[in-house]
Parts: structure tokens; C-alpha cells; sequence
């Protein structure tokens, strides 16, 4: 599984399709990433998230949460089936914990 930076996201953002699979209360409580999209994660299932990954097929996909354990999870999931590029996966370390230590732009949804 690939992993990636917050520092890497933010001096290439646009290279980046950000995918957000906190709870919906948790991006109201502390923000998101700007530009991110949403799949509430409690609401997570497997035509949801094929269907995301169908619609930005070949683009490079970082997918986060809090801590970066949900989302490795899901990306070990989304390997295990194929249902996407593993090379064109990555997980974002640390999750928005680190994104939002350091110090980077918030967006309230």
C-alpha cells in the first residue's frame, strides 16, 4: 500500500483526487481538507465506493480519515477486490490528525 505525505498533498494538490471517509459529524466538527470529496464512512458500501472509483477512473486517489487506519483498511478492501489501480491508491499518513497539525488550510463543510 502506497502512503502519502500531507506535504507531498499540498505542493501537488491538484494531481489529486481527495477522498474523505470520515463521519459526517466529524467533518463538521473539525473540517476537511479543501476540495476533498465525501463518502460517509457508516454509509460505506461496496457499490458507493464503486461507483466513486468508476467515475475517476486512472486519476490518483488519496484516500483519508482521522488517524489513517480506516483508510488503510478500506484501500486493503478496495486491493483485496480489484477495484481499483493499487498503483493509483494511496492512503494519507496519519490521516487529517497530521493534515491539521500541520497547520495546512481547513474547509468547514
Amino acid at each position: 500500500m502506497k502512503h502519502i505525505t500531507p506535504d507531498e498533498i499540498k505542493n501537488k494538490k491538484e494531481q489529486y483526487i481527495l477522498l474523505d471517509i470520515r463521519e459526517d459529524h466529524e467533518r463538521a466538527r473539525d473540517g476537511a481538507i479543501p476540495g476533498s470529496e465525501s463518502i460517509n464512512g457508516s454509509k460505506l458500501d461496496i457499490y458507493k465506493l464503486t461507483e466513486f472509483f468508476k467515475e475517476h477512473n486512472g486519476e490518483h486517489i488519496v484516500v483519508y480519515c482521522n488517524s489513517g487506519a480506516r483508510s488503510e483498511s478500506l484501500i486493503e478492501v478496495v486491493n483485496k477486490n480489484n477495484i481499483y489501480h493499487k498503483d493509483k491508491i494511496s492512503n494519507l499518513k496519519g490521516g487529517f490528525q497530521i493534515w491539521k497539525a500541520s497547520l495546512y488550510e481547513i474547509e468547514y463543510p
